[in-house]
């Protein structure tokens, strides 16, 4: 064996299902597609799939539905699964460096939210409303999972991603740019409907069942809360933070 050879490191990879999910990644990034397996009944509405990756020499095969689950290794995959290279993202320093050029900005941040269809939930509303920077802490949680890209219907094509080992340098970076942070309150903080957001602002979202971490108490931010009748305990998360990310869409509009 010749020790001086030098292997090429492979491209990380992911597997992405999901009619919509898919066809974003068509649209946006097809360069990135490495191959596609699919059922025939979806095949009449992915002919612009196929017949790219036929004209780009890629390959993909035609499974039944049983094999196809085995391959996307979810029985959710909507008759459609590819294998593509991972999206290339800026390092998170340099994300916030290019938001720190902008008028006005919300970066959104989960604390506590642990399962992937929130997430992808999240993620396709976030998209919705414009948001371009989504954190989140969970190790359980991944930035390539085929349930995040399947229930985000495409917003990961539009929403940079990072996982953080903790919250400490983002607090750092946003005070030394007046960064407002927003902490979101079941019972309290103010009332959304009558506070209006400021232009740049972290807005950290707490789980349905847990709320936020008791670190957020020794932060220094501003709380609030989406009123309501009262007899419900809490909203599902990825519905709070639409009603959050709308009310601060709409005011710096």
């Amino acid at each position: 064996m010749n020790d001086n050879k030098r292997t090429t490191p492979k491209t990380p990879e992911n597997k992405v299902c999901g009619f919509n999910a898919v066809m974003a990644v068509l649209k946006h990034r097809s360069q990135d597609i490495v191959k596609a397996y699919c059922t025939k009944e979806i095949v009449p509405q992915i002919k612009n799939l196929l017949t790219y990756l036929a004209q780009e020499r890629k390959g993909y095969q035609i499974l039944t539905p049983l094999e196809l689950e085995k391959v996307a290794e979810t029985f959710h995959h909507e008759g459609i699964c590819i294998v593509v290279k991972t999206k290339k993202k800026p390092l998170l320093v340099d994300a916030l460096k290019n938001l720190e050029m902008q008028d006005s900005f919300l970066i959104l941040g989960l604390d506590q939210v642990g399962n992937p269809h929130n997430l992808g939930a999240i993620v396709r509303t976030a998209a919705h409303f414009n948001v371009k920077v989504l954190l989140f802490c969970e190790d359980q949680l991944s930035d390539t999972s085929t349930v995040l890209h399947r229930t985000s219907q495409g917003g990961t094509e539009h929403v940079l991603l990072y996982k953080l080992k903790d919250w400490i340098h983002v607090i750092n970076w946003c005070e030394n740019n007046k960064v407002s942070i927003i902490t979101t309150s079941g019972k309290e903080g103010k009332n959304l409907t009558t506070t209006s957001f400021p232009k740049k602002c972290l807005l950290i979202v707490g789980s349905e069942n847990k709320g936020l971490s008791p670190f957020w108490k020794k932060v220094n931010k501003t709380s609030l809360q989406i009123p309501g009748s009262g007899l419900m305990e809490s909203l599902n998360v990825s519905v709070a933070t639409g009603i959050f990310l709308s009310h601060y869409y709409i005011s710096n509009k």
